[in-house]
């Protein structure tokens, strides 16, 4: 049995800060996105929606025509090419990083010291490179397939309970994260952070499931990114897994409760910072009418999120 953490506001109430009198774009974090392609563009507005989202101070794109093109035309504050960077997101709307156009760069940055995201489509590269600094943010699937690259076998979770998939799921995240060195997010509706060498590993339980829709893990990508680039621009030494770890929970966090905020929101409720801050406060109540989402309307939630986080309860 893999012992799990909750992750909780108190826990978002230590890691989220707020700019302040000296801070700059550069201080704040500056996160390059190697994300989408010209068979799903889109992913690149999210990914890079996420990070603007999650308070990124600065952003560079590198991608094709087509998306770049789709994301300057939605998000003008993004600065495209490569660059000086503190994290980096890679993979989001790729389908294969090894027969991308940015394959050399992709594994480039998966090899380097600096704190990179590694989804979807790159996700391939983990089991041909040394990877240094990564967060590997699979969904069940995807970590069965890098399972099976890495020589670690599948775990099939047909005829099991949802207990017993959670088990094996964590038991499986740990193989992974113990084999490669890095930390492995396993997204769903109870998000698991696994640290290798940890005793114990994170746990997200998400108040609402609205998010179960495409895009929103590109969001996540985004957003953990953009954390990640804050604190290791604010730290005088690299970030270690355990700092990095609790970056990724935080992003895990802000995402679920910006899907219930999103949701409350497609019922026609205007929900204040304060509304949601009550929520999160006592999440066993966390109740009201909701609808469906896109993954856009989970971005645009992040902020009112953060501003709850940073209120006094």
């Amino acid at each position: 049995m893999i012992a799990t953490r909750p992750f909780e506001l108190d826990d978002a109430r230590r890691l989220v800060t707020a700019p302040a009198l000296r801070d700059s774009k550069y201080t704040r974090g500056v996160t390059l996105l190697a994300t989408g392609s010209e068979e799903y563009p889109g992913a690149a507005v999210l990914s890079c929606a996420g990070a603007l989202a999650g308070g990124a101070g600065f952003m560079r794109y590198l991608g094709p025509e087509t998306p770049t093109s789709l994301v300057l035309s939605r998000l003008p504050e993004v600065v495209v090419g490569g660059g000086r960077a503190d994290a980096a997101v890679i993979g989001s709307g790729i389908g294969s990083a090894r027969d991308d156009a940015r394959a050399t760069e992709l594994r480039e940055l998966v090899e380097m010291d600096l704190p990179t995201v590694v989804d979807a489509g790159a996700l391939e590269l983990i089991a041909d490179t040394t990877p240094k600094s990564c967060i590997l943010t699979p969904h069940e699937s995807e970590l069965d397939k890098l399972g099976e690259q890495l020589g670690l076998g599948t775990i099939s979770t047909q005829k099991s309970g949802r207990r017993r998939t959670r088990t094996v799921r964590g038991k499986q995240a740990r193989s992974v994260a113990e084999h490669t060195g890095q930390i492995v997010l396993i997204k769903g509706a109870a998000t698991r952070i696994v640290t290798p060498g940890a005793e114990t590993a994170h746990l997200i339980e998400a108040p609402s499931h609205w998010a179960a829709t495409a895009g929103t893990g590109d969001v996540l990508a985004g957003m953990i990114g953009a954390f990640l680039a804050g604190a290791a621009a604010r730290s005088s030494m690299p970030l270690t897994n355990e700092e990095m770890a609790w970056q990724a929970s935080l992003g895990a966090w802000v995402h679920a409760w910006a899907a219930w905020t999103a949701a409350r929101r497609a019922s026609g409720d205007h929900i204040t910072a304060e509304e949601v801050l009550d929520a999160m406060s006592h999440p066993a109540m966390a109740a009201g009418f909701m609808g469906p989402i896109r993954a856009s309307d989970l971005a645009r939630a992040v902020p009112t999120v953060l501003a709850a986080t940073l209120a006094e309860a």
